[in-house]
């Protein structure tokens, strides 16, 4: 049987918790009587008076059930959802800032992760990608070739010439458009025969897989003998 009292309201409690508790504690109500004549379980109701409003099962009970309590408190329930309301808004608020402070944190370890991770996978693409446009380089770039002769235009009375170089191990040279065999360190020379007049000797050098160099050198034999500069 529900029970009726005088309608009374208590201006120095703000709160719609603290009116709540007040307004049972003044009619010497315990949450087991009000709990009969709303039925409404007594958890609930100790969760009202302590401003625990998230316990409950939801907003709509939340509300429906302090429009009750005040009804059984002979509360102005009117007055009492406005502050319920009010409070409610300051309450998400605040709930709403805490959990994104509370948030913040995880989420940036969780970007700051994500982003150390796409950091580091970029640098190692970039160097793989480095290393590969290194290795294609050295594959079909010309090898280098240095050439161990008197002088371009040199001119000799000898039959033959011995013509030396350096150059890149697994290169493929041609002197005269003959195939000549490197020692281990890419070091070459060969005996190249000189007719009377200008000869051409031309020197090629290539990689297997790239791209070659060419040099040329004019070797004069003259049958007269090469005057030598001497001094005034």
């Amino acid at each position: 049987m529900a029970h009726t009292f005088r309608r009374t309201e208590i201006g120095i409690y703000t709160t719609v918790s603290e009116r709540l508790k007040h307004s049972r504690l003044e009619r010497s109500l315990s949450l087991d009587q009000c709990a009969q004549s709303t039925d409404i379980q007594q958890k609930y109701l100790r969760a009202m008076e302590e401003s625990r409003f998230d316990e409950l099962p939801g907003e709509m009970y939340a509300r429906a059930w302090v429009r009750r309590y005040a009804q059984l408190l002979e509360l102005d329930i009117e007055d009492l959802m406005i502050s319920y309301t009010k409070e409610r808004g300051i309450r998400d608020k605040m709930s709403t800032a805490s959990k994104q402070k509370t948030a913040s944190p995880n989420a940036f370890s969780i970007w700051s992760w994500f982003t150390g991770k796409r950091v580091i996978i970029l640098l190692v693409i970039l160097i793989i990608i480095s290393y590969i446009g290194f290795l294609a380089y050295k594959t079909i770039s010309p090898p280098a070739i240095s050439m161990d002769l008197p002088a371009r235009d040199f001119r000799t009375q000898e039959n033959s010439i011995i013509i030396r170089g350096q150059t890149e191990r697994g290169a493929l040279v041609n002197i005269n458009q003959q195939p000549v065999i490197l020692a281990s360190g890419g070091a070459f020379e060969q005996e190249i025969a000189l007719q009377d007049g200008l000869n051409t000797v031309t020197i090629e050098a290539r990689k297997k897989h790239g791209l070659g160099v060419t040099h040329e050198y004019n070797i004069i034999k003259s049958a007269l003998p090469v005057l030598q500069e001497t001094g005034p």
